[in-house]
């Protein structure tokens, strides 16, 4: 498939897996099976960058992953390579990835000793290149063949829990106010710890370079021919199955993140004396730890995935109340300074009572800060 003009690499989400062409009597350091995925597209500095991961399987059964954040796909050339890629990411068996980062520029360390070149696999056709998921790839030396481009898990969310359509699973389901994340179902649980646990899953899918599915878990659903079926429950709790065998976990899986320092966030309001309608300007200080800072509510109208910084949530005066104010046309500011961020958010306030305002942020290892405040209005 060759480059989309709209990506960086190619479309996000897709993975392909790749045997080597004799998987027979392989030596046992020899790579016997890998996938390639490629995955989001994010601003960086003004320029798009897309992840792109590659999991491998020796003979020997040891395993290995390699992410990259680039401007485009990887190549020969690694003075090019430096410039385009801004992260690099090994991870070895089981243990957690590592990032390689010059701590005094924040640039990525890549290889230097001539293995960059063999770092990813090529086409074995010589006007292909660029093409990322070739039918025959040349790898570390050796041939492999492309062998599947499928889903390898699946992910069933109960019903009725909105992912991927409306509000994408923030702030609230459907759409409504009235289902805002803050609110309990039927067994007690917030409606934001579900769906906190259905992202979580994914999280660590992505993490582990995994295709998946997400879908509703209706009744005489057939899902046999998933490797994996993990069932988010309104009560809470994780059921994963597996060959046949099913753990029921308390919560989520946390995926392995990198080591590192989580963000910081500072909330203020300025409320104005009077009675309502009132507008409020509510200021939020971003302090990066060991990550870039990262938030967006999704593709704009030109593929183009913009850095928010905060989500900002209005809760209240009812309980069924609810806004999710970086959508609607609010005067929102954001200043960057190093490692510091500032968002400003002005907003209008008709109905007297009393409200909750949430912030939040996150980085790009998934490390997150949250902030609550108080919002009285006569």
């Amino acid at each position: 498939m060759q480059t989309h003009q709209t990506y960086p690499i190619g479309k996000p989400g897709q993975t392909t897996t790749y045997q080597h062409e004799n998987p027979d009597a392989l030596p046992s350091s020899v790579v016997k099976t890998f996938t390639v995925t490629t995955g989001a597209v994010e601003e960086k500095a003004s320029v798009m960058n897309q992840w792109i991961c590659l999991r491998a399987t020796k003979t020997n059964g040891e395993k290995f992953a390699v992410w990259l954040r680039s401007e485009g796909a990887p190549s020969d050339d690694l003075a090019a390579d430096r410039k385009a890629i801004s992260s690099y990411i090994l991870q070895t068996q089981n243990d957690p990835p590592l990032e390689f980062q010059n701590q005094l520029t924040g640039k990525p360390v890549l290889p230097i000793l001539g293995a960059w070149q063999y770092l990813f696999p090529k086409s074995t056709n010589e006007t292909g290149q660029n093409d990322i998921f070739p039918k025959t790839a040349k790898y570390l030396g050796h041939i492999y063949r492309l062998t599947d481009v499928s889903a390898a898990d699946k992910s069933a969310a109960p019903p009725g829990y909105n992912l991927g359509h409306v509000e994408m699973g923030r702030g609230n389901l459907w759409g409504l106010g009235e289902l805002n994340l803050e609110r309990r179902n039927r067994h007690g649980v917030k409606y934001r710890t579900v769906m906190h646990n259905f992202f979580t899953e994914i999280e660590r899918a992505i993490r582990l370079g995994i295709a998946f599915d997400l879908l509703w878990d209706l009744e005489r659903m057939k899902l046999s021919h998933y490797r994996e079926i993990v069932r988010v429950r309104e009560d809470g709790k994780v059921e994963v199955t597996e060959a046949n065998e099913t753990v029921l976990n308390e919560g989520a899986r946390t995926p392995t993140r990198p080591n590192g320092i989580p963000p910081k966030l500072t909330l203020d309001v300025a409320i104005p004396q009077g009675q309502a309608p009132l507008e409020v300007r509510a200021y939020a200080t971003v302090t990066e730890g060991s990550a870039e800072v990262y938030y967006t509510r999704g593709a704009d109208e030109n593929g183009i995935y913009n850095n928010e910084s905060v989500l900002w949530e209005l809760f209240g005066p009812e309980e069924e109340d609810y806004r999710f104010l970086n959508r609607e046309p609010s005067e929102i500011h954001i200043n960057r300074e190093g490692t510091v961020t500032t968002v400003e958010i002005s907003f209008t306030i008709k109905c007297p009572g009393n409200y909750r305002i949430r912030a939040a942020t996150v980085d790009m290892a998934g490390r997150t800060a949250t902030e609550w405040n108080t919002i009285t209005v006569a």
